[in-house]
């Protein structure tokens, strides 16, 4: 409670009430003005400029009144975007540029004491590292709880046609012959079991996504998560802005979420992905050059790669894994990374392990077997990819029965074979035989054996391919198709707007506007199915090398983006819809890392 003195001692200024509420608006007003291509235009250039060592901050009002008129845009929508703009970047002018001797690195520690601060915090009010989004978005938990629960309806309808589309049951167990019969000559039995089924070839949808003439053979695909993720909205309106929300038809081609959800600048994934930095000598680059300086250096690597596989330092791999894994030390340091399960000898834990679940294969027969089986006969018209399709079809058998999963994938401890999940898409239980159905609680998207195959490069036997497999489909493949995850398919989709429109607004509102379809469409199944089918194997598992060393995810969305601004000259010339699959139909040239590499750090003028 402020008592008299201290009311009186206190200088009340109307020019600072003045200027506390325009900032209020100011910064109130962003969410709205992301619609505006001008702004996208007016901030990235203001910070351009901050950036240079001869910028003064006296010049910065002046200098957004000249951009202003420029572009011809001085209305009441400019002035909004004006005044946060100016609010923004004075903020972070006064915080860094106008201390002596300032230095990039001085900014990273005090985002890393920050970001401490913050996490610590976090884990006070919330012990569990991952955060459902109902949690951190509240905004737009109504508008997602109705979408889920009509999704939830239409998948329920959907297994019913699988069953009539398969003519068979949801869970059947096998006769006592038809288990005797297995146990002769397990796969290949089991393989002549199921050739009865009718498959149906569309090939993989990582780049292209799922046709919509599919028939019945999927439980959801693609379609169906970007149609549910831009029909959320928020249930929040800014109360500042006193003026009607724009109609629906002028905003659309800005944005394809009508929700917002704050992520890191450009700036701030400069400083995350900083070991991404040209200065940085990363694996792809040395393999380059044949020079003498090259291989010697490429000899330190591997050298170091082999005192880390000798000693299991889980966080010298990670970080090692930053730079780009050498194909032949990538298995092992992949097991250290990944492989949660503390066993004196892995290869015996495996055996034993994937031993338990052929004999749950043995006495359960499944529709979604059906269905998964159906989703790897996809890599049959892939020149790269058909080779695995045995190992392939074993370890999705393994997937399905593994209940391991469940408390992996969903955060909750307490669930067991027999209970339910705190998964959107809800699992089936059979009241019959008191099973969880599927098994591991997980309700398989179409395409999901894609996640599967770049590991298929990696072992040779399906045992060793699985526990590799399951251990990266818990911890980062499932939040590519998970919408109950802070950090998961929402949140990629939105870094991959907001970054899309920091690095390039011109590129995107032509795509959205002018040719008519939205990037976030386009780059969808890239996002959601990894590039698996779209780059590369080997550019893939680098990308993966970074997504495990840095620990996250957003390397895919902002994968993405680039590869948009790498395709830009081509984009620009086109304005048909139909001519964008010609645009991205051939794509051997790319090399990932390097080119988020270039267009991340494209504006950088200062070395860390």
């Amino acid at each position: 409670m402020l008592n008299a003195t201290a009311i009186s001692n206190s200088k009340i200024n109307p020019k600072n009430i003045n200027n506390k509420n325009d900032n209020s608006i100011g910064e109130n007003a962003e969410q709205h003005l992301r619609v505006f291509p001008a702004y996208w235009k007016i901030r990235k250039q203001i910070k351009d400029d901050i950036m240079k060592s001869d910028f003064k901050i006296e010049e910065l009002e002046e200098r957004i009144r000249n951009l202003m008129c420029i572009d011809n845009h001085n209305d009441k929508n400019l002035s909004l975007i004006k005044q946060f703009i100016m609010y923004q970047n004075q903020n972070n002018s006064q915080k860094y540029l106008n201390t002596p001797n300032f230095h990039i690195s001085e900014y990273e520690s005090k985002k890393k004491k920050n970001s401490k601060n913050k996490t610590i915090n976090e884990q006070k009010s919330n012990p569990q590292s991952i955060r459902s989004i109902e949690t951190v978005y509240p905004e737009i938990i109504d508008s997602l709880n109705i979408a889920i629960k009509a999704f939830n309806d239409k998948l329920k309808t959907r297994i019913g046609l699988l069953a009539d589309t398969f003519n068979k049951s949801i869970i059947r167990k096998r006769t006592i012959e038809e288990e005797n019969t297995l146990k002769k000559n397990f796969w290949s039995k089991l393989e002549v079991m199921n050739s009865t089924s009718q498959y149906y070839i569309y090939g993989l949808p990582g780049k292209l996504g799922c046709p919509k003439s599919m028939n019945n053979i999927y439980f959801y695909n693609d379609i169906d998560l970007y149609n549910i993720i831009t029909s959320l909205k928020s249930k929040f309106s800014d109360k500042l802005i006193t003026r009607p929300p724009l109609p629906e038809t002028y905003s659309s081609f800005w944005t394809s979420l009508s929700f917002h959800i704050k992520t890191p600048t450009v700036e701030e994934f400069r400083i995350k992905f900083k070991e991404l930095n040209p200065n940085y000598v990363h694996l792809e680059i040395l393999q380059e050059f044949e020079n003498e300086k090259s291989k010697n250096t490429l000899n330190t690597r591997y050298e170091l790669g082999n005192k880390i596989i000798k000693s299991s330092s889980r966080l010298a791999a990670r970080q090692y894994s930053k730079y780009g894994l050498p194909m032949f030390q990538r298995v092992k340091l992949y097991e250290i990374m990944l492989i949660s399960e503390f066993t004196d000898n892995i290869n015996v834990y495996t055996y034993q392990y994937c031993s338990s679940l052929k004999n749950n294969i043995l006495k359960f027969d499944l529709l979604i077997d059906d269905v998964i089986q159906n989703d790897v006969k996809q890599i049959q018209n892939d020149d790269s990819y058909f080779i695995f399709e045995d190992i392939l079809s074993q370890v999705m058998y393994y997937w399905t029965r593994d209940n391991w999963l469940i408390p992996k994938v969903y955060q909750n401890k307490n669930v067991n074979n027999y209970g339910n999940t705190e998964g959107y898409f809800e699992p089936y239980t059979d009241n019959k035989i008191g099973k969880l159905y599927p098994p591991n609680g997980i309700i398989p998207i179409w395409g999901i054996s894609s996640y599967a195959i770049p590991f298929c490069y990696l072992y040779n036997n399906p045992d060793n391919v699985y526990m590799l497999f399951r251990e990266f489909y818990a911890k980062y493949s499932s939040r590519l198709h998970t919408i109950n995850n802070s950090n998961g398919l929402v949140y990629q989709c939105h870094v991959f707007e907001h970054l899309f429109k920091q690095l390039d607004s011109v590129l995107y509102f032509h795509i959205q506007y002018i040719i008519g379809k939205s990037p976030l469409e386009i780059a969808f199944p890239w996002i959601v199915y990894s590039f698996i089918g779209m780059l590369d194997i080997e550019q893939i598992l680098l990308l993966w090398d970074r997504i495990i060393g840095f620990d996250s995810l957003e390397l895919i969305p902002i994968a993405a983006v680039c590869i948009f601004l790498y395709k830009k000259e081509a984009l620009l010339n086109i304005s048909n819809v139909n001519e964008i699959k010609n645009v991205f139909a051939d794509n051997n040239s790319i090399k990932i890392i390097p080119l988020i590499q270039y267009y991340l750090f494209k504006y950088v003028s200062f070395k860390y």
